[in-house]
């Protein structure tokens, strides 16, 4: 009961989970990883991952999301995440950066390590160092809290810095700031920090706005109406754990081609997304039912020459978990993967 018989040379695993009606579903995951080198060849990474069953978090204070865990498959897009480390030129003051999946297109650019400093009301550069490795994540992005008391507004991005860039009256003179690494194509937060956007390319967490904003109302009428489930209002797209400019718009088939620009100095690194299908099959009674597998998640990791794919698959069971015997697993197909 509840197994997953594999035959893959992937990861696999499987749990129970609620839809934001209330319905229980058996959910299967197959995580596969892959190298490359970035000059369009892929094979199977030597090592698989294995499938995610919870969140990872980092920071001095277990505040920051790494990832999340591989269990979507309530999210109607594929989440596509950037890891690792960019490695921009080191002569490059500004290098611009590029992400590029199928027809999806996201643009910034990295800088070096900048402080500024207030004198009489303006910020100045006042440090600037060489452009040198930087994570992708959202601690080198513009945001941060504000001085003074939490208001109860959710954050944008509580882990960046820059965002006292916007309250220079608040502060005395000679008070300084690290300034962000990674800022939109053409952005800039000294000149108009006001127009200042969080940038980053990892996971957003639950409890920030952007994502936060998705979750639904939970308010008087879904305390009548609704609870447990989730709000009426309530948007599957909380389920991605992507910055919204990172979202296909809709669930990737697998083929698509994928360029990155400026995360490995002057080198691209492209390659297409291996074609793989699955046969999935579980036992439910005394029935054999089939799965439909989709592509949940994509996980690249340029500096390492590695990326990782994630299908998700939902077996609706209400009340009757104790029905689900064996999921199989095999490989059907599989393009795009040197032998």
């Amino acid at each position: 009961m509840w197994q997953m018989v594999n035959t893959t040379p992937f990861q696999t695993a499987g749990t129970f989970l609620r839809d934001a009606d209330g319905h229980e579903y058996w959910c299967m995951a197959i995580r596969a990883s892959f190298v490359t080198d970035g000059n369009g060849a892929v094979a199977l990474a030597p090592t698989q991952i294995p499938v995610q069953m919870m969140p990872a978090y980092a920071g001095p204070e277990n505040d920051i999301l790494v990832s999340e865990d591989d269990f979507i498959p309530f999210a109607p897009l594929t989440d596509i995440l950037v890891h690792g480390t960019i490695l921009p030129a080191a002569e490059a003051v500004a290098a611009p950066l590029s992400l590029e999946v199928g027809r999806l297109v996201k643009r910034a650019t990295v800088l070096p390590p900048r402080r500024a400093r207030l004198h009489r009301g303006h910020w100045r550069i006042v440090d600037q160092g060489r452009n040198g490795p930087v994570a992708p994540g959202w601690q080198v992005s513009f945001g941060g809290l504000p001085p003074g008391p939490p208001d109860d507004a959710p954050p944008l991005n509580p882990a960046g810095c820059g965002i006292w860039l916007r309250t220079p009256d608040r502060f005395p003179d000679g008070t300084e700031t690290d300034l962000p690494r990674i800022e939109g194509a053409g952005s800039d937060c000294i000149r108009d920090p006001f127009a200042a956007r969080p940038v980053g390319f990892g996971p957003v967490a639950r409890w920030w706005r952007d994502r936060l904003a998705l979750a639904g109302s939970f308010d008087d009428a879904w305390r009548r109406d609704r609870s447990p489930a989730m709000p009426a209002d309530h948007d599957p797209r909380f389920h991605c754990s992507a910055p919204r400019d990172q979202w296909p718009a809709r669930h990737l088939a697998g083929g698509e081609p994928v360029v990155l620009r400026g995360f490995l100095g002057a080198r691209d690194w492209a390659f297409r997304l291996p074609q793989v299908l699955f046969r999935v099959e579980t036992r439910f009674a005394r029935r054999v039912v089939p799965s439909q597998m989709h592509f949940a998640r994509l996980d690249l990791v340029p500096d390492a020459g590695g990326f990782s794919m994630l299908w998700l698959g939902a077996l609706r069971c209400d009340g009757r978990d104790e029905q689900i015997g064996a999921t199989r697993i095999s490989l059907h197909q599989i393009a795009g993967v040197m032998r």
